[in-house]
């Protein structure tokens, strides 16, 4: 019988852990950061080699299960590719649905040594199998969350937001279907993201990740027309305690125009 409580285990799995995690911020800079050749370069063989290098550079690192999809996701979408954007949003959804990945927050020697017996080795299980927040900062950051990392810098110095999985894959859909149009399909998918986080009971997103969620949602909301909607979203994230943007919140809200 397999045995994971020894301190030289725990302590080697830690470490791989934090190295990558480590790993998944230095590659989501160097990918996304690829976003401004997209806004001056105009050539498609340019714009072919560009995909094909940060696709290549994807498959060599193996960490996260969030790094191989949800990262390709982000510049798959920043690149303009929605329909393949799309395509891959759901993929990765219906892949999470699987009882065997686990969420960082939720980790515990119990789960872990379930898996293990299983046949799966600590490798498999850090690498394939462990879902992480998507990390944004003043470079990965997308253009419509701009004013809430400018907001974080001048709260605490510097912009780091972490965005649930599942609420990530929620905003690109949508996103992705405004852009082409799908407006019956986005809407479909904000219900799913409204249903999330009010039923939600800290298996998909850490309380201390509630903030920056509701302000997705009022985001979303807004977008779709819903300024009553958005309004009450937007409320919800000015009240939590871990709002560290809160002067972005508050100019959405005055944006709205609502008594």
């Amino acid at each position: 019988m397999l045995k994971i409580s020894t301190a030289s285990e725990e302590s080697m799995c830690a470490v791989r852990l934090c190295v990558n995690h480590e790993l998944q911020a230095y590659a989501q800079n160097l990918f996304i950061s690829q976003k401004s050749s997209y806004l001056t370069k105009s050539h498609n063989r340019k714009k072919y080699h560009d995909n094909n290098t940060a696709k290549s550079i994807l498959r060599r690192t193996q960490t996260f299960f969030c790094m191989n999809y949800f990262i390709l996701i982000q510049h798959m979408y920043m690149a303009g590719n929605y329909h393949r954007t799309i395509e891959m949003i759901h993929y990765t959804r219906h892949k999470l649905q699987s009882q065997l990945y686990m969420y960082r927050w939720t980790l515990d020697s119990d789960i872990t040594m379930a898996t293990l017996q299983q046949g799966m080795s600590y490798d498999t299980v850090v690498k394939s199998l462990i879902v992480g927040d998507i990390r944004m900062d003043e470079i990965t950051t997308m253009e419509v969350l701009k004013l809430e990392c400018l907001a974080f810098e001048q709260t605490v110095g510097g912009c780091l937001l972490y965005i649930p999985p599942l609420v990530f894959l929620d905003f690109l859909l949508i996103l992705s279907y405004t852009r082409i149009n799908e407006n019956h399909r986005r809407n479909d998918i904000l219900d799913e993201l409204h249903t999330l986080l009010y039923n939600d009971d800290g298996h998909h997103i850490k309380i201390t990740n509630k903030a920056i969620s509701w302000e997705i949602l009022g985001i979303c909301q807004q977008l779709c027309g819903d300024r009553h909607g958005a309004y009450q979203s937007y409320l919800h994230a000015l009240d939590d305690d871990f709002n560290y943007f809160k002067h972005a919140t508050v100019e959405r809200i005055d944006r709205l125009g609502i008594q």
